[in-house]
């Protein structure tokens, strides 16, 4: 993936990304030396330059942090305060002992992937963090889609109504599409 950003003739516009987990959690805390190398951080997640000669920058995230926060956003009402909802029939239908909503063909597969994974507590230090897993015999692949459209828009400073985003990313500055990670034309 880095290789295909590093040649990529737009390459000043694609960054690789990838999630981790909880033993890279420290990560995303900003050390001096990282600010100093030029790394910027995020609400769970870090943009850290492999190459400054060559501008190739690479996106890490906490994967458990935002599946988290993707189901949390999910478990609101409808039209509550940082809803997010599928439009489709609503109406619960039994599955296998589950109460489920019924969905539109254009999200079951969307939704399946969503579902593909189980949620297990850890204690961490003082904290307590949802690790998740991949069920047996499921896919994925459209719950990291999701999670990673989430991260950039977190990286675009975008914050959901009434809630904030965190200090540190409402004064960032601005880049335009006709610039290189840099800021050079």
């Amino acid at each position: 993936v880095k290789n295909f950003c590093a040649t990529s003739p737009h390459k000043d516009s694609i960054w690789a990304s990838h999630g981790v987990g909880i033993n890279k959690r420290s990560m995303f805390k900003p050390s001096k030396a990282a600010k100093e190398k030029g790394d910027r951080f995020g609400h769970y997640w870090r943009l850290s330059y492999s190459s400054r000669r060559q501008n190739i920058a690479h996106l890490s995230f906490d994967a458990n942090w935002w599946k988290t926060f993707l189901w949390s956003r999910l478990r609101v009402s409808l039209g509550g305060s940082g809803c997010l909802s599928f439009f489709g029939e609503w109406a619960k239908a039994s599955l296998g002992g589950q109460s489920r909503p019924r969905i539109k063909d254009e999200h079951k597969l969307l939704i399946e992937h969503i579902r593909a994974e189980s949620p297990s507590e850890k204690d961490i230090g003082d904290e307590n963090v949802e690790i998740w897993a991949l069920d047996p015999n499921h896919e994925n692949h459209l719950l990291d889609v999701v999670v990673g459209c989430l991260v950039a828009a977190s990286f675009e400073g975008l914050s959901m109504a009434g809630h904030a985003a965190p200090a540190d990313r409402r004064q960032r500055k601005k880049y335009s599409l006709g610039k290189n990670k840099k800021g050079a034309a």
